[in-house]
């Protein structure tokens, strides 16, 4: 059976973990987010070809190729994996998880970006570039513009898209980098790093931003930014300047630039 390409990668199992491979170069034999070395040939079928949730036999195929490359040629995931769950229990499972979803957003989204998005006071379509903007898609996105004008509400309506998706996301702050990052930022499926370039940072501050944006960026999972600066000015907040250097060139290359472009400060 010869893998065909496939651009939806499925969630996996617990079962399918040790099969598992992570953080490989983006080559064919080392992908960087995942390889599945299970064979439909030889493999013997988790739930013996039944969903996992209800039992009932699922229908043919037992198996997905998840075969995925990203844009610039370099291979996220290669393999095959089982199908356990059929598509009325998916569907079941995605509405709980739509429902966590937005009970965690509601729960950690802040009160005053929870107000009702107004198109006349904002950039609209600043606002409608972000949400459409696909996780899946493994790039990031740059949200510019002044101070005020709306970029932080707008990240904060699309970490609710995200968490309605069932991903998980992280939301983070300049302040919370500057002692520590957070010991899953690095893999979390979605990470949000609000207003970089606002507070200074020590040496060893930049040091880690550093490696925790080179780390998601060359294993493309997704950053989500906003910041008031511009390539110039953001490297002037920085005390090394090979880092902010190397900071930018991987912003640049792995996130698309929206500019928000403000009616009125909110």
């Amino acid at each position: 059976m010869q893998p065909q390409q496939n651009q939806t990668i499925p969630a996996v199992s617990s079962l399918i973990r040790n099969f598992y491979a992570m953080d490989g170069d983006g080559t064919y034999e080392r992908p960087s987010v995942g390889l599945s070395l299970l064979d439909p040939d030889t493999s013997e079928h988790p739930t013996k070809g039944t969903c996992k949730i209800c039992d009932r036999e699922l229908p043919l195929p037992h198996w997905r190729n998840c075969d995925q490359q990203a844009e610039d040629g370099r291979w996220l995931f290669r393999g095959w994996l089982p199908v356990n769950c059929c598509d009325e229990c998916m569907a079941k499972s995605e509405s709980s998880a739509a429902t966590r979803g937005e009970a965690d957003w509601q729960e950690r989204c802040p009160v005053d970006f929870k107000i009702a998005w107004n198109p006349d006071r904002s950039d609209d379509e600043a606002r409608k570039r972000v949400m459409q903007w696909d996780a899946k898609v493994r790039k990031g996105l740059l949200i510019r513009g002044p101070s005020g004008f709306g970029k932080t509400r707008i990240a904060w309506l699309l970490a609710h898209k995200v968490a309605l998706e069932g991903r998980r996301w992280l939301w983070l702050d300049s302040l919370d980098y500057v002692e520590a990052v957070p010991k899953d930022a690095e893999r979390i499926d979605v990470l949000f790093l609000d207003d970089l370039g606002n507070e200074p940072l020590g040496q060893q501050a930049e040091t880690r931003l550093l490696r925790l944006i080179k780390t998601r960026c060359e294993n493309h999972r997704p950053l989500v930014i906003t910041t008031q600066h511009t390539g110039d000015s953001l490297a002037k907040r920085f005390r090394e300047g090979a880092t902010a250097q190397a900071i930018i060139r991987r912003l640049r290359e792995f996130c698309e630039d929206v500019q928000v472009h403000a009616k009125a400060p909110y």
